[in-house]
């Protein structure tokens, strides 16, 4: 499958005016780059399993990945709202994925507040919001 879940949101991102319009497009895969402007969302894949049984080993099949979405700002107001425009993209979004299925067994949204230290010691206060997809697809 030439699009998977993981290419769906991020997609889904872009081509939502409000949210890649609050992110600038600083939307990346596992980390983001030292010193880059706020606000900006961090994807990363925590799961991505093959659930085909016997049965349909030799076409299709079922899989599930979880995608974590990590969005840091630098207030809380910018990020809970960021956090909402991904999250309500990626539920307007959700249809056929190629030839595929995509179904979004949940969606959600944790508040977490992070004060980190600069490198150079100063004060740096960045705010997260974070976005848990676990999201089932079948490919036929």
């Amino acid at each position: 499958m030439s699009t998977t879940p993981y290419r769906f949101i991020r997609s889904r991102i872009a081509d939502n005016p409000t949210a890649n319009g609050l992110l600038g497009g600083r939307v990346y895969q596992d980390e983001a780059p030292q010193g880059v402007a706020t606000p900006y969302a961090v994807m990363q894949r925590v799961a991505s399993v093959d659930q085909r049984t016997m049965a349909n080993a030799s076409g299709g099949g079922l899989y599930f990945e979880s995608i974590d979405i990590d969005i840091c700002a630098d207030d809380r107001a910018t990020a809970q709202t960021a956090a909402d425009a991904i999250r309500a993209a990626v539920v307007a979004g959700l249809t056929t994925v190629g030839s595929a299925r995509v179904e979004l067994s949940t969606i959600t949204g944790i508040g977490i507040d992070i004060a980190e230290p600069a490198l150079d010691g100063g004060d740096m206060s960045l705010y997260r919001r974070q976005i848990q997809a676990r999201i089932i697809w079948r490919q036929p």
